[in-house]
């Protein structure tokens, strides 16, 4: 009684395990029946890249190119049966990724950003559409250039989320922070002061920006009679006239100060009209004569000046 060997068969079946462009790959490939040893070959088509190895039947390598790969399997045995079999690799493109920097360079309120090629990113099938998720007050982002651009008009601490889709639709993602820091402390009010008149009610508003509101506000130098409260505003009577140079400081809630030189101008008050009188028409040589010298209305101040006279002899 002969007994045979089962019939040669390749028992593999569709589909084999799908491969990744650049990730190393490998589908064993098995059979039975037949006379051993087996011998594997690739009788038609091409499996992107990949080698089989007769002996062992491993179709390995790594993959270059992404698509479908249509190829037939044969298996040879000791006695030179054959059986081949038909089969389909799919090779899927790089895994998409998004790669951005570990940190966007600070913004500064009302101090024109600008940022270019926010991420990069990689795999998947290209071309690919960016989107940036989450907003900064003053900012817009270019999805063509991946920019953030523009004038920031709030300080803060602001999360983004910026996202790469290829063209198969897949999706990528990255975090970002992008700190906005406040504006420089300054005071804004010009330097000359408008003028005070003495013994006049005096009101002068001094503002300033940046830094971190509210502020303080503190001054040394002003006319006597004058002051400036916590919020900036100088109030007062000036009670000496003169030309005063205060010194101004600003402290925001940070601690920061910032100070600088005003000037600001005390002016007397329009003189009173003056009347001279006591002199006669005629006078006689080697006599004193005295003089009145009269004002219109009391005034805050001194008042110098000259009495000049002029003789003319008969």
């Amino acid at each position: 009684l002969t007994i045979n060997n089962p019939p040669l068969n390749i028992t593999t079946l569709a589909p084999i395990f799908t491969g990744t462009v650049g990730v190393p790959y490998v589908q064993t490939f098995r059979a039975s029946g037949g006379s051993l040893p087996y011998t594997w070959a690739i009788l038609s088509g091409n499996p992107g890249g990949l080698v089989l190895d007769p002996a062992t039947g491993d179709l390995q390598g790594i993959p270059q190119t992404a698509g479908t790969f249509n190829f037939t399997i044969q298996v040879t045995d000791l006695s030179r049966a054959t059986a081949a079999q038909s089969f389909s690799l799919v090779v899927n493109p790089p895994a998409l990724t998004v790669t951005v920097a570990s940190s966007l360079p600070a913004g500064t309120v009302g101090v024109l950003y600008n940022q270019t090629n926010l991420a990069v990113a990689s795999g998947g099938t290209p071309p690919y559409t960016w989107s940036l998720i989450g907003s900064i007050p003053g900012l817009t982002f270019d999805p063509a250039s991946r920019t953030i651009s523009g004038t920031p008009s709030a300080a803060g601490v602001f999360p983004l989320t910026i996202q790469a889709t290829d063209a198969a639709k897949l999706t990528a993602a990255r975090l970002l922070s992008l700190t906005v820091n406040p504006a420089s402390l300054a005071i804004t009010t010009a330097r000359q002061l408008p003028d005070a008149r003495l013994n006049q009610p005096y009101t002068q508003l001094i503002a300033a920006s940046g830094g971190q509101p509210p502020y303080r506000w503190s001054t040394s130098g002003l006319p006597a009679g004058l002051n400036i409260d916590a919020t900036g505003l100088i109030t007062g009577t000036p009670t000496a006239a003169g030309t005063f140079f205060p010194a101004i400081t600003v402290q925001d809630s940070a601690l920061v100060n910032f100070i600088d030189r005003f000037t600001l101008v005390v002016n007397l008050p329009v003189g009173p009209g003056v009347t001279v009188s006591g002199l006669p028409s005629t006078a006689a040589p080697a006599q004193q004569y005295t003089l009145q010298v009269l004002i219109d209305a009391a005034y805050p101040a001194p008042i110098n000046g000259q009495a000049i006279l002029s003789f003319s002899p008969d």
